[in-house]
Formats: structure tokens, C-alpha cells, sequence
């Protein structure tokens, strides 16, 4: 995107937004940042210590059950193995830094452009509230110290 006069004022009106109006509210944080994560799950956990999972075809290809079969095989399973073909596998979801914009706007337009790339993207935010040059930008832009300069 060029950046314009127009595309500026849009700019600071969104991170105004984010760091002094109703986008507080929704993500209920100080100087928030919004990161892209992407999606890793990490396979092979004992049921014991996590309760998420899936059904695996270990005879075939090792694709996922589809959510009709899942349910399916939840109702027959025993707490073996309910099919030969059929294993339920767990896991846990690890998310992983992709990358950090000043607004969600902009964040989720990345996803938008850049989902295909991924597996399993989403928007985080976190604070940056003990990152003084970030806060000292944010400042700068909603003061007026930094402009648009043409």
C-alpha cells in the first residue's frame, strides 16, 4: 500500500483506536501490539495430561477423521482402540511468532493476504507497555510529533 496522506490519517485514526478509544475495550490491555501467530500442533501427548485430540487413520495415511467419522468413532470408543484402522491421537496447540503490527486492522489484513502460507493463523495481542521506543512512536504519531511529510 503507498503511503498518502489519506492512508496516514487512516493510519493514526486506527491506532488511536487501539490505544485510547473503544478498541481498549477489546482487547483490555496498555500499549497494545498486535501479533500474527501461526498454529503448531505438537502430536503424541498422554491423555493424561492434556484432553484435546484426533482420530488418525494409522492403517492409511495418517489423515485426520473428518467430523462426522470423529463423532462416530467417539461413540464407539472404550478407552482402547476402537478400529483397527482408527487411532485417537492427542496433542497440544503451540503458537508461534510470525509477525507484529501497530493495529488489528493490519494484522488481520496479513492474514487475509498471507493465510494461504500458513497453517492455523491468528491475532494476539500483547503489551508493550515497558517498551519505551514502541510507546515513544505511538506517542510521537497520536501527538502530532510525527507527520505525514508528502
Amino acid at each position: 500500500m503507498e503511503l498518502t496522506k489519506e492512508t496516514f490519517d487512516d493510519f493514526i485514526s486506527r491506532i488511536k483506536h487501539h490505544n485510547q478509544g473503544g478498541g481498549v475495550n477489546d482487547h483490555c490491555t496498555a500499549n497494545p501490539v498486535f501479533i500474527v501467530q501461526k498454529r503448531e500442533r505438537v502430536y503424541g501427548f498422554d491423555s493424561d495430561y492434556v484432553s484435546d485430540y484426533v482420530w488418525i487413520n494409522a492403517d492409511r495415511d495418517h489423515t485426520e477423521a473428518d467430523e462426522r467419522t470423529a463423532k462416530r468413532l467417539d461413540a464407539i470408543y472404550d478407552g482402547g482402540r476402537c478400529t483397527k484402522e482408527w487411532k485417537r491421537v492427542y496433542y497440544v496447540d503451540r503458537w508461534d511468532y510470525v509477525c507484529a503490527h501497530f493495529t488489528k486492522e493490519a494484522a488481520s489484513a496479513f492474514i487475509t493476504r498471507k493465510g494461504h502460507d500458513y497453517e492455523g493463523l491468528r491475532v494476539w495481542v500483547d503489551s508493550q507497555y515497558w517498551c519505551w521506543e514502541f510507546n515513544a512512536i505511538i506517542s510521537g504519531l497520536l501527538d502530532g510529533k510525527i507527520t505525514f511529510n508528502g
